[in-house]
């Protein structure tokens, strides 16, 4: 299972945790992991390329954790409205694979 932590503080996110594989298939392809882990990995270009937002982050197999590190007030309402749109794209996703991904919000 693809557990995504989405951290919050105020009501907004600061931290995404993304650990572990989906398991929607056994072997080969899993279309599952790969939409999941396309959507938090575009986040973090988003951030990172696109919003200028300084971020923090960890890469191992099956693991990508980051943290924003900016505090901008321009800069963060960008933030906002990717992580805001990551969390809306995989809990569109969670609907129909809850076996397999799991989004939880940390307040």
């Amino acid at each position: 299972m693809t557990i995504i932590k989405v951290f919050r503080d105020q009501g907004k996110i600061f931290k995404v945790e993304a650990n572990g594989h989906s398991g929607y298939v056994n072997m080969g392809p899993d279309v599952v992991c790969a939409a999941v882990s396309a959507i938090v990995q575009t986040a973090l270009l988003g951030l990172v390329e696109i919003a200028k937002v300084a971020t923090e982050q960890v890469k191992a197999n099956g693991y990508l954790s980051f943290r924003i590190l900016d505090s901008n007030i321009s800069t963060r309402h960008t933030a906002d409205i990717i992580l805001e749109t990551m969390c809306v794209a995989v809990k569109d996703i969670e609907k129909d694979y809850r076996a397999h991904i799991k989004l939880e919000e940390i307040l």
